[in-house]
Parts: C-alpha cells; structure tokens; sequence
C-alpha cells in the first residue's frame, strides 16, 4: 500500500469512527428526596455537531421527563413513598447512544413538623362581663377552613402551645376559643393561618 493510500485509509477509518461515535453523557442523580419536596436531575450530553435526544426506562410515577434535555422532575407525594429503581436514561443521535449506569431513587416519608402559637389571655367575655374565671382554651386547626382538629389548653394563665405531628410544607388554618369554669365557650376567632416548612 502506497503511502497515498495509506493516508486515504486513514482518514476513512477517522472520518467513520467520527461518526458513530456515542454521545458523551454524564451526570449523577439524586439518590432521594422527601415527600412533598421538588426533585430534578439534569444529565450533560455532549456530541458536537449532532442533534441529541433522550429517553428514559422505568420512569417513576410521580415524575415528568423532558425528551429534547433529558430532564427528570416531579414532586412525590406523602402517598407515593418508596423505591423507584433501576431508572435507566438514554442519550442518542441519528447513529448511536449511551446510557447513563441504571440508578434508584428513594423517596423518604416527610418527617412531622410543629407550630406554637401565641396569644393574650381575654379581659372580658362577649357579653362585656368580666372575665374572672377563664379555665382554659381550645385551638381548632386543620389543612382546611373546617378546622376538623381540636386541643385543649387547661388553665387560665397559658399564652402559647406547640401543635405537634403536623405535616411538613403545608398551610394549616386555625381558630381559637376559650371557656369558663362551667364550661361554656367562646365565640372563636377568625381563622388564620401558618406554613409548616
């Protein structure tokens, strides 16, 4: 072989090479995310020249998937807990493809979230009387105006309480009442609310 054609070959076998080569893909996922809380994961593509597009297998549910970036995105809900695995993202051209290497993703229960609310005992009852034997009150809350939970505050001199085991990033609604000793109540306030994060 002339050193000609040897030239030639190789430019053939360079120029061949060139274009079936694979995408360069890259990018490592999140491994998990809380319920109720955004997750997204953007995988990087190279392959000069060459249009990219993307697929994906074993998609979780709660999840969205953005064929023209490779873009996966969602945010689980308290209902959806659990591992989604082997989720497996494609990146190809007209002529060839690569994988990114099989991953999980863990979506956590959301742990229980708290508020205290604060308040300046009543003077005086609806009625205009005094108010010289308040025994307590009662917080109404919920995730919606019916407020369909209830506490009780015993004691006269309490000005603030922890509501527990609620849930997290959610708004709660709320009212609050007191009552006397023969256990009648007040009117309750007007709602009002509070973000959890």
């Amino acid at each position: 072989m002339s050193s000609r054609q040897l030239i030639l070959a190789t430019l053939l076998a360079s120029t061949s090479f060139a274009a079936l080569a694979a995408p360069d893909l890259s990018g490592t996922p999140k491994a998990c995310v809380t319920a109720a809380h955004y997750y997204a994961f953007q995988p990087e593509a190279v392959d000069p020249g060459k249009r990219v597009k993307f697929s994906i297998a074993n998609k979780p549910s709660w999840a969205s998937f953005d064929p023209a970036t490779g873009r996966l995105y969602g945010k689980p809900t308290a209902q959806q807990v659990g591992t989604y695995s082997d989720i497996v993202i494609t990146a190809y051209d007209d002529e060839s493809k690569s994988e990114l290497p099989p991953f999980d993703i863990v979506v956590q229960p959301m742990s229980s979230r708290s508020a205290t609310l604060s308040w300046m005992p009543p003077m005086r009852k609806s009625d205009g009387s005094s108010f010289n034997d308040l025994a307590g009150y009662r917080i109404y809350y919920g995730t919606t105006s019916e407020l369909g939970q209830m506490v009780t505050v015993s004691g006269a001199e309490a000005t603030h309480y922890t509501v527990t085991g609620l849930s997290a990033a959610s708004t709660y609604y709320y009212a609050m009442s007191s009552y006397d000793a023969a256990g009648q109540e007040s009117p309750r306030s007007a709602i009002a609310t509070f973000v959890t994060q």
